[in-house]
């Protein structure tokens, strides 16, 4: 009987220390929600940064004057690749396409064409067919401005069908207006009439829009 209990006070204590061992050496599970919740601040800080980022781009590029207009590009950037790290592609995209359409306007047409294509890239990784309808209409501007006709058709027909596919007017417009421009530039009137038929825009109005930015 007194051996019987000694062998039972051996399993207690070997289980017993077994216990203890495990306990004072395991990972701790409180250190696993420590590490989530630091996660979420450090996306968080992140998140304000680009948001801040574009704001200030945004009311740099509302001056209009080429220094601010230069300053804004940073500020795009910077946001686009916070949103980028963040994995936040289709806002990093929208970043670097306002970054494009500000390189535009200061006549900076490789650079403007370097920012439209990693927007395009960013746009596709992260699905968003919205905003690569939108970089695909200021491609197909771009080109069309420069003298590459095809490619800006090419882009423009691009930019109607996914502007048809997610439901937006405001896409599916100015890729029409820019399709009858492809068309006028080659002389084919009539069908640039065609092109531009629908609720948005009529083909005179876009020969206007056409004229009046070739005077520009």
């Amino acid at each position: 009987m007194k051996l019987r209990t000694l062998r039972i006070g051996l399993m207690c204590a070997s289980f017993g220390s077994a216990m203890l061992f495990a306990l004072l050496f395991a990972p701790s599970s409180r250190s696993v929600p420590a590490k989530q919740a630091a996660e979420v601040v450090a996306a968080e800080r992140i998140q304000e940064g680009a948001d801040s980022s574009f704001a200030e781009a945004e009311r740099l590029r509302a001056q209009q004057q080429e220094l601010s207009n230069r300053c804004a590009i940073e500020k795009y950037e910077e946001a686009a690749e916070s949103w980028r790290a963040a994995r936040q592609f289709e806002k990093a995209a929208s970043a670097l396409r306002n970054a494009g359409e500000v390189s535009q306007s200061l006549g900076e047409t490789q650079h403007a064409l370097s920012r439209y294509k990693n927007s395009l890239a960013l746009s596709k990784k992260g699905k968003s067919l919205l905003e690569e309808s939108r970089v695909l209409n200021d491609l197909s501007y771009l080109h069309f401005i420069a003298g590459n006709t095809e490619e800006a058709r090419r882009n423009c027909q691009l930019a109607l069908q996914l502007g048809k596919a997610v439901g937006n007017n405001a896409v599916v417009a100015q890729a029409t207006s820019n399709l009858g421009e492809t068309f006028y530039g080659f002389g084919s009137i009539r069908r640039s009439g065609r092109a531009s038929e629908g609720p948005d825009c009529s083909g005179l109005l876009l020969r206007k829009s056409w004229r009046a930015r070739k005077s520009s």
